[in-house]
Formats: C-alpha cells, structure tokens, sequence
C-alpha cells in the first residue's frame, strides 16, 4: 500500500468469516478501522475483526507498507456447523420481485423513457444483471 492510500469503507457481505492482518513492514502511520473502532497497524501484531461490519484502512505514512491477511471461518460456524445451514437461503430483493411486476415497471419506465443501461435488462432470462431502484417506479404508479 503506497503513502495517501485511502480504502473506503466496505464488508465482506457475510458473517461467516473473521478476517486477521499482520503488518510486515512500513506500518508506521497506517490505520485499519473497523465499526466505530481504529487501530494502527504494527509490524507482527494480528488484528482480527468480523468481515461483516464495515472496515476501511488508511496510510498516513511516508514508506510502502505491506501486510498480509488470512480469512477463516467464524468459530461459531466451526462449533455449531449446522446453523450454517441458514446461511445464503435468502432472497435479495431483486429475486423478490415478481416478473408480473417487473413488466409493471418495464411499462413505467418506457411511458417516462427510460434508458435502459444494459442490453435486454427486461428480459426474464437475464433478470439477475441489473433492476433500477423499485421503490422510484412505484412512486410513479401511484400518482
């Protein structure tokens, strides 16, 4: 990581995991923040912390800095491996929307002229690439 590298906000979007770093060398000056916490990264020194809650890091300092990250899996997972059954048996809410209502929106959008960002975005078979904002159509409906 170079100095002035700055690594926005993200997750792992699972709480399956736990995520370690150990700084190698140039560490002086570079900041790992995870929820509402912020620790310097030290040469040697593992920080871990839930992949799930938003993290970031940041290199206030002058030289290269390396580290090296492990995942592993969630103890909770390793003593009670069956609740990872319920894990990913979910629907985002794109796969919640019906295709009856998905043409609705189709039609809105067309009346309003919208443009579509990808090539056959209404087409069933190719529902997973990408859905405008629900919540904007249906206002529109409703009025």
């Amino acid at each position: 990581m170079t100095p002035g590298t700055k690594v926005v906000r993200h997750n792992g979007g699972s709480n399956a995991r736990l995520t370690s770093i150990m700084g190698l060398i140039g560490c002086e000056g570079v900041w790992v923040g995870c929820g509402d916490d912020e620790r310097e990264i030290k040469p040697g020194e593992i920080i871990t912390f839930d992949d799930s809650v938003d993290h970031w890091y940041r290199h206030d300092g002058t030289e290269e800095h390396w580290h090296i990250v492990v995942g592993t899996m969630h103890p909770d997972l390793l003593q009670k491996p069956w609740i990872f059954t319920n894990c990913f048996n979910g629907h985002t809410e794109f796969e919640k929307i019906r295709l009856d209502k998905l043409q609705e929106y189709k039609k809105m959008a067309d009346e309003i002229g919208y443009e579509y960002p990808v090539k056959g975005l209404w087409d069933p078979d190719l529902r997973g690439m990408y859905l405008p904002t629900p919540g904007k159509f249906e206002s529109l409906a409703s009025s």
